[in-house]
């Protein structure tokens, strides 16, 4: 840190990074610290790797996206477009990304803004994302085919936790993500700043890794005609169950 005289005060200069890592994801590093398993920011302008933030290299690769397209949340730097039809997605897959994931204690979170006000309300399925072991272990988030609800699913050892969220609307970013405890025995939506429903509870304990075709960001298949449709920046992974007043917080590192 350097120093500014202004009047014979002495006033702080922080150095701040350039490039892929930035203002946002330093701060939500700043918050989280060890707790984070993986952090994309997403505001690579070139290349097929999206950078692990967090110093962890759990980094995911892009498939089919447009890099640098708009400006994120924080309104300084750009994301990537999302684009139904293309197959556009992020693999979020590697071995290590898998030993360090626990489905029985974690958080996801992501910023993200729809390409047009009629995505929330087709009749068409657009994935968040997609953290999936086998048929009775996995977590999803998705914009639902029957109207503008959200449907976050979350099973684990076949025991099901199922919300839908009715009438959701927007074209500007939001925050949206799931935070899961088996010692707290809840399973959480969160949208912006708040909680979105009363939790879940009753959950099951989650067992095995996560898929290497099968952890991916806006889509639930390499394949398919239906990812997100729009932008998506910041994705995070969390050890552990977020608070509320820690939502508020990354909300607000979007909104400066």
């Amino acid at each position: 840190m350097t120093t500014v005289t202004r009047s014979s005060i002495l006033v702080p200069v922080i150095a701040r990074r350039t490039g892929n890592t930035h203002f946002m994801a330093d701060k939500i590093i700043s918050l989280f610290g060890a707790n984070l398993i993986s952090l994309l920011p997403m505001t690579e302008s070139s290349g097929t790797t999206a950078v692990d933030a967090s110093g962890n290299g759990r980094n995911g690769t892009y498939s089919n996206v447009t890099l640098s397209n708009s400006l994120g949340p924080d309104g300084a730097h750009n994301a990537p477009l999302f684009v139904p039809g293309s197959s556009s997605y992020v693999d979020w897959y590697s071995a290590s990304l898998a030993t360090a994931f626990t489905g029985t204690e974690g958080t996801f979170l992501i910023w993200l803004k729809v390409s047009a006000a009629a995505i929330w309300t087709n009749a068409v399925n657009y994935y968040m994302a997609y953290l999936y072991t086998d048929a009775s272990n996995y977590m999803l988030i998705r914009k639902d085919s029957g109207g503008a609800n959200v449907i976050r699913d979350y099973q684990a050892a076949g025991t099901r936790e199922v919300a839908s969220h009715i009438n959701i609307s927007g074209t500007t970013w939001q925050l949206w993500g799931c935070s899961w405890s088996d010692t707290g025995d809840e399973v959480q939506t969160w949208q912006n700043d708040a909680a979105l429903g009363a939790a879940a509870t009753g959950v099951g304990t989650w067992s095995g890794a996560l898929g290497a075709n099968t952890t991916l960001i806006g889509a639930n298949a390499k394949t398919g005609n239906t990812p997100w449709s729009g932008w998506m920046s910041h994705a995070m992974l969390i050890n552990r169950a977020i608070t509320v007043g820690e939502l508020g917080q990354v909300y607000a590192f979007g909104n400066p």
